[in-house]
């Protein structure tokens, strides 16, 4: 359950992210293999970002997933 709300505050922050690199959500939506529907939810925040979702976002950003989860205000252990 808790996984759920963590992973759930990550929307907002990958909307921010997104726009400051200037990418659409039609790229992220590809890159997370998911439709645009979804990706839109995941931004805010009604669907939470897939556990196998933050390594690729991380990766697309260029920081550490803890970084990451760190960001968006996660307080939370993430497992490498």
């Amino acid at each position: 359950m808790k996984d759920k709300r963590i992973y759930g505050m990550l929307g907002p922050k990958i909307k921010t992210m997104r726009l400051e690199h200037g990418l659409k959500q039609r790229q992220l939506a590809e890159l997370l293999e998911t439709d645009m529907p979804m990706y839109s939810k995941m931004e805010l925040g009604a669907r939470r970002v897939r556990r196998d979702q933050v390594p690729k976002l991380a990766e697309l950003y260029k920081v550490d997933v803890k970084e990451l989860m760190r960001l968006a205000d996660c307080s939370v252990k993430v497992r490498n």
